[in-house]
């Protein structure tokens, strides 16, 4: 379909509480990609287990016990030992792709290329690749070991933010896209966002949807709200062409903070701001003498001199008495600020 979208997601498996993330070991994350937590099957989950058998694995062991233990048989074998490494260290990295909902791509031929791209672009050990078919969209979970052919445990390293930046560019280039379908957008932000949400609920107004849906209506108002991209995609709304109109919007308004347009008269190189020239009214009063007495004019005066003649009295050097020295008739004076000091020699 045209509005296909790729999904492509990665996480660490660690039972780390950082952040309060929810802590899973890899024979949880194994138990729940094999289907072995009965507790997850029932009315109340999203599992469908009527269609549970549909489910099949690529690679790796077909139970959790088989796949921790080929963990501890690869890192044995490169002589790491994870049983001494911290509580909370990285066991694993768990990589997931999704077809859409009623995808026209075979699920079978494309998570097997997943699966292709996953050994060239992580080149980390693969302990399992499962397939569900079993809930709202088919999806595939990888699980990959953190040591690299070197024999060093790399731990989450492989999840940093410019490695993924790349690992998904890499991937809608040479899976996703060959497949047919389009790159996953960026999340709406800021004036961008209140832009969609404004287009939203004005072509959902034309479309008299807030009358059809009744008492509804406010819950449907507070989804798009708070995020209006399905409800761009579900009407067929160019996202960027919201874009391109916001920025163009921002681009002609006429001086929005104030500031007056630079010209070669008003330019500077000061990093500090921009100097303007004065308004003629100000400039006018620049010109005026000032309305001041003679009388205030005096009294100024003598207050700096007052305020001068304190400042001098509080640096005045002390006179005191030389001890232990015959009465010559000399007065000495101690400069603390002077550098000779002879005449306090004994």
């Amino acid at each position: 379909m045209a509005n296909d979208v790729a999904y492509f997601a990665v996480k660490s498996i660690s039972l780390s509480k950082i952040n309060g993330r929810k802590p899973c070991s890899l024979k949880d994350a194994a138990r729940h990609n094999l289907r072995e937590i009965p507790s997850e099957f029932g009315g109340i989950g999203r599992i469908n287990p009527m269609k549970t058998p549909k489910n099949w694995v690529i690679d790796g062991s077909g139970d959790a016990d088989g796949v921790v233990a080929l963990a501890l048989e690869i890192a044995n074998n490169a002589g790491v030992d994870l049983c001494h490494k911290r509580h909370d260290y990285c066991q694993a990295i768990e990589l997931i792709f999704s077809l859409p909902d009623k995808s026209e791509i075979e699920p079978s031929k494309y998570f097997e290329k997943c699966l292709q791209w996953v050994e060239r672009a992580y080149a980390l050990p693969v302990l399992s690749a499962v397939v569900h078919m079993d809930e709202s969209a088919p999806h595939c979970h990888v699980l990959l070991l953190p040591l690299n052919r070197e024999g060093r445990y790399v731990g989450s390293a492989p999840l940093e933010k410019p490695e993924t930046k790349k690992k998904i560019e890499s991937f809608f280039v040479q899976v996703a896209g060959p497949a047919g379908l389009n790159r996953q957008g960026a999340k709406l932000r800021g004036g961008i966002k209140q832009a969609a949400i404004r287009v939203v609920l004005e072509q959902c107004g034309v479309m008299g949807l807030p009358d059809a849906n009744g008492p509804l209506w406010p819950v449907f108002e507070a989804g798009i709200k708070r995020d209006p991209a399905p409800a761009l995609e579900a009407l067929s709304i160019d996202r960027q062409a919201i874009s391109d109109a916001y920025k163009l919007q921002i681009i002609e308004q006429t001086n929005p903070i104030g500031i007056e347009a630079i010209t070669p008269k008003t330019q500077t190189l000061s990093c500090v701001g921009i100097d303007q020239p004065p308004s003629p009214a100000k400039a006018a009063n620049y010109c005026k003498p000032p309305n001041i007495s003679r009388l205030e004019v005096a009294r100024e005066a003598q207050q700096r001199a007052e305020v001068k003649h304190f400042r001098n009295a509080r640096q005045t050097p002390q006179m005191v008495a030389v001890k232990n020295r015959p009465d010559d008739g000399l007065t000495r004076v101690k400069d603390e600020y002077a550098h000779d000091l002879s005449a306090w020699a004994d």
